[in-house]
C-alpha cells in the first residue's frame, strides 16, 4: 500500500518508536475486541463496521479513508484505532464476521447499485442477525438517488427531480453543486422562476467557494429580477465576506449587461443637454410662391408704360390703310398683349 494513502496513526514509519509497547497493545486489542461484554459493545467498533475502513484503505481511497475516520470516531468516541494496519485487519477479518462484504463493496464502486443491494437482500436472507453498516446503506442510497436525478434531468421531469431531493437530501450538498444548478434549471423551464432563485439562495447561503458563487449568480441572472439579483448578492457577500471583491466585480458586469452603464451614460447626456443652451430655431423661410399668385414680368418696367398708349396704335391702322395685314395682324397682337400687361399691372 502507498505510504502517503495511509493514515498518520496506521504509517509503518511511526511503528518503530511504538514496538516496545506493540505486542502488549496487540494483545489487549484483540482481548478487548473479542471478549468485549455487552457494555463494551458500544466503546469499540466490530468486525461489521471495521469492513468499510479495511475496503477502502486496500484500494488506497485516502479521502474515503479519512472520512470513514471521521465517522468511526463519532460513533465509538473512546475507540483508540490500532496503531499497526495489519492489527485492524485482523479485526476486521475475524472470524466473527458473519458475511463477506467485499463483493457488495465492489458493486458500489462499480455503482452497480441494483446489484450491491441484490447481494445485501441475499446476506440477509442467510444471516437474519446480519446488517449492512450505515456507511454502506449511505453510499447505496445516495448513489441510487444521484441515478434518479439524473434520470429525471435528462427526461426534463421536474417532479421525479424532486422526489430524488427528497428522499436524499444530501444530493443537495455543496461537492454536488451540478444538482442544484440542474434543479433550479428544470424549475425555469416550468415557469417556476421564483422557486429556481430560492434553490440559487440555498446554494449561495450554503457554498462558500468563489467559483461556486460566482457560476451560481451567473446562472440566476437568467431568471432573477435585478432585485431579487441584488439580494442574493447580499446572501453571497454575507456567507463568504472573502469573495467581496470578486463579487463586486461580476455584479457590475451582470448590471452593464443588463443596460445599467448605458442608462447611466443616457443620464448624463441628458443632465448635460438640459444644461447646454437649447439651439436656436431656424428662421422660417419665404413661403414658396403660390400657383395662383402673380408673375411679375421682368422685361418690361411698369414705371415705363404710358396710361393711355404710345403711337403704335396709329402704326397699325397705317399698316390696315397700306394693305400690309401681315405687319398689321403682328402689331395688332402685340398691341394686345402690352394692354392686357398694363391692365393687369394696374389691377395690382
Amino acid at each position: 500500500m502507498r505510504a502517503d494513502l495511509i493514515p498518520s496513526a496506521f504509517r509503518p514509519g511511526l511503528w518503530p518508536r511504538l514496538r516496545p509497547l506493540a505486542a502488549g497493545a496487540a494483545t489487549a486489542l484483540a482481548l478487548s475486541l473479542s471478549c468485549a461484554g455487552p457494555a463494551m459493545a458500544q466503546n469499540a467498533p466490530g468486525a461489521e463496521d471495521l469492513r468499510a475502513l479495511i475496503y477502502y484503505l486496500d484500494h488506497n481511497d485516502q479521502r474515503a479513508v479519512q472520512a470513514e475516520m471521521r465517522r468511526l470516531r463519532a460513533q465509538f468516541p473512546q475507540w483508540t484505532p490500532p496503531s499497526d494496519v495489519a492489527d485492524l485487519r485482523a479485526v476486521g477479518q475475524s472470524t466473527t464476521a458473519s458475511v463477506d462484504t467485499q463483493p457488495i463493496w465492489a458493486r458500489l464502486e462499480r455503482q452497480d447499485y441494483a446489484g450491491a443491494r441484490a447481494l445485501i437482500d441475499a446476506a440477509r436472507a442467510r444471516v437474519p442477525s446480519w446488517t449492512p453498516d450505515a456507511e454502506m446503506i449511505r453510499v447505496m442510497e445516495t448513489g441510487e438517488q444521484q441515478q434518479a436525478f439524473d434520470a429525471a434531468y435528462g427526461a426534463r421531469d421536474l417532479n421525479a427531480a424532486i422526489a430524488a431531493v427528497r428522499r436524499v437530501p444530501a444530493l443537495m450538498r455543496c461537492d454536488r453543486i451540478n444538482n442544484a444548478w440542474r434543479l433550479a434549471e428544470l424549475y425555469a423551464n416550468a415557469d417556476q422562476n421564483g422557486n429556481a432563485v430560492t434553490t440559487y439562495r440555498g446554494v449561495l447561503g450554503s457554498c462558500s467557494r468563489s467559483a461556486d458563487a460566482v457560476s451560481t449568480l451567473e446562472k440566476a441572472n437568467d431568471v432573477a429580477s435585478w432585485d431579487e439579483m441584488q439580494q442574493l448578492f447580499a446572501v453571497a457577500r454575507q456567507t463568504a465576506p472573502s469573495n467581496a471583491a470578486a463579487l463586486d466585480q461580476l455584479e457590475e458586469r451582470l448590471r452593464a449587461g443588463r443596460g445599467g452603464s448605458a442608462a447611466r451614460r443616457s443620464s448624463t447626456t441628458a443632465s448635460a443637454s438640459a444644461s447646454a443652451p437649447a439651439p436656436t430655431a431656424p428662421a422660417p423661410s419665404a413661403p414658396a410662391p403660390s400657383a395662383s399668385a402673380p408673375v411679375a414680368n421682368a422685361g418690361i418696367p411698369v414705371a415705363s408704360l404710358p396710361l393711355r398708349g404710345d403711337g403704335r396704335a396709329a402704326r397699325v391702322r397705317s399698316l390696315k390703310e397700306q394693305g400690309n395685314w401681315g405687319a398689321c395682324l403682328a402689331e395688332s397682337d402685340a398691341a394686345l398683349a402690352r394692354r392686357a400687361l398694363r391692365t393687369r399691372v394696374v389691377r395690382l
